[in-house]
């Protein structure tokens, strides 16, 4: 049976800080720990007991692993200085420097994400004008004096002439000669960029190792599919970051673990 008197139940599970609630506090650390890599965590402490968890703003952490300490500028919090690691609660996502500090997701997986926000800005563009299609009107080249016979400067000017229509908002342009069309643009169909976008999808689940089901990309084909689909978000998604969560609290807040932290 919990004891709902002690301070640590009370922080864990009611209200860690003066400014959030025990879900608002959880949420937003694993927020910060997948998105930034790094969740820190400030242990205030009165008679050297935890009185307040406070969640450090983003980027005013600094961790030095050679000396193992963490500089604090926190102007939102009002937290400053250079505490040691039994003050900071250190909640690192996939590391590359041997677990001293993690990396985001973002930043792993940069190259798909830069995809998805392309994808997304030219599908945009797209279908806000109507899936238009840009290109000019030309002669079919049928003249027998071919295009040697135009003069430099007439070239010049019709280009000029194209270029600024183009940009004035026009999407096609005519030339005199006997006409032809030359597509300058793609239709959704030639860039396939629905097609795009589930893949795209499905690349930023593997990331973040959520089941496509999860973020509405698949339906389930039955009943048993989503149970199992569901116990597969739990054991592969939540119960790696729960346990890193429940280590971490129990070798910082437990004072008999942190103890034996400090001797070690």
């Amino acid at each position: 049976i919990p004891d709902e008197k002690e301070v640590l139940y009370r922080l864990l599970t009611r209200r860690p800080n003066a400014r959030m609630s025990s879900f608002e506090f959880i949420r937003n650390m694993v927020i910060l720990m997948v998105n930034r890599g790094n969740a820190y965590i400030y242990i205030r402490r009165t008679f050297g007991e935890p009185t307040a968890l406070i969640l450090l703003s983003p980027s005013s952490t600094t961790y030095d692993k050679y000396t193992d300490t963490y500089t604090v500028y926190d102007v939102i919090n009002h937290i400053n200085g250079a505490f040691g690691p039994n003050d900071i609660i250190h909640l690192r996502h996939n590391s590359q420097d041997g677990g001293y500090t993690g990396v985001s997701v973002i930043e792993s997986a940069s190259r798909v994400m830069s995809i998805a926000a392309s994808a997304d800005n030219q599908t945009l563009k797209t279908f806000q004008n109507g899936g238009k299609i840009k290109g000019i009107i030309s002669g079919m080249k049928s003249d027998a004096r071919g295009l040697n016979a135009i003069t430099d400067n007439q070239t010049s000017d019709v280009a000029e002439r194209i270029e600024g229509e183009l940009g004035s908002g026009r999407d096609i342009v005519s030339v005199n000669g006997d006409m032809q069309f030359s597509q300058l643009s793609f239709t959704p169909a030639d860039t396939q960029l629905i097609e795009n976008k589930k893949l795209t999808v499905l690349d930023i689940c593997r990331f973040y190792g959520v089941d496509p089901a999860k973020v509405f990309a698949g339906q389930p084909t039955n009943y048993k599919a989503s149970e199992m689909g569901q116990v597969s978000y739990l054991t592969d998604t939540l119960q790696p970051y729960l346990r890193q969560i429940e280590s971490e609290f129990e070798l910082k807040l437990i004072p008999f673990l942190r103890r034996c932290y400090l001797l070690w």
